[in-house]
């Protein structure tokens, strides 16, 4: 994977929230789009392919959902992803 499309993938992310710079827009799904997603790809992570990455995946014994789990080639999982709105805690 190139680095430049990594930092492709940053600039982007940093566009789209500096065409919104009032957080108080930002909710969850539209960071996931604008940021979090973009990235991922800009890493060789593909967001719509289910063998490589899950999406609101069940954990735990609660049944919480973690919003990416991306797997490895056995589909083991290698990372958990927890979004939140630009201005939100977790």
């Amino acid at each position: 994977m190139p680095i430049q499309a990594v930092v492709n993938a940053i600039e982007h992310a940093r566009t789209e929230i500096a065409i919104f710079p009032d957080t108080n827009l930002w909710c969850e799904p539209s960071t996931r789009y604008a940021v979090i997603d973009p990235i991922l790809r800009g890493l060789g992570w593909s967001t719509h392919k289910s063998l490589e990455c899950e999406v609101e995946l069940p954990v735990g014994k609660s049944g919480k959902k973690v919003d990416y789990a991306l797997l490895d080639r056995d589909s083991n999982i290698v990372i958990l992803i927890e979004a939140k709105r630009l201005d939100g805690s977790l």
